[in-house]
């Protein structure tokens, strides 16, 4: 008797749970992704390149997910297309628990600038080739 009580104790808190749970991911994942909930961090350690800059990013969140929910949003496939990027080493794209969402991006850093067969090109250290960009903006040390 006293075993089928236990059971109907779990059961119901298992269902009170799972009914929770549920309500909650429901209202997370129709929450808006604002720009004031979009975070981006170009990790630049060595050299203070931009190759790439934040409102391009921006772009690319917005184009990927047109609806703005955090349910519609493809996280791996929004930090791939960032990573295909000529111009970007890395990218770590994640959501926090409010709906913020973080993209920490590691440009390129170049080494030397090339140019092969009338084509200008970069050079990183890792000797991975990237084309020149429009917007580069790169100190000059004297």
């Amino acid at each position: 008797m006293k075993n089928k009580y236990r059971i109907l104790k779990i059961a119901i808190t298992v269902i009170i749970l799972g009914f929770l749970l549920s309500f909650s991911l429901k209202k997370f994942s129709g929450q808006k992704i604002t720009d004031d909930k979009i975070s981006v961090k170009m990790n630049n350690e060595k050299t203070p390149v931009d190759f790439i800059n934040e409102k391009d990013i921006r772009e690319i969140v917005k184009k990927e997910n047109p609806s703005g929910k955090v349910g519609d949003l493809n996280i791996p496939a929004l930090e791939k297309k960032i990573n295909n990027l000529p111009a970007v080493d890395s990218a770590n794209v994640y959501l926090n628990l409010n709906g913020k969402l973080n993209l920490d991006i590691k440009q390129r850093v170049p080494v030397f600038r090339l140019n092969k067969d009338g084509k200008d090109f970069y050079v990183d250290e890792k000797g991975t080739e990237f084309p020149i960009s429009k917007i580069i903006r790169i100190p000059v040390c004297l």
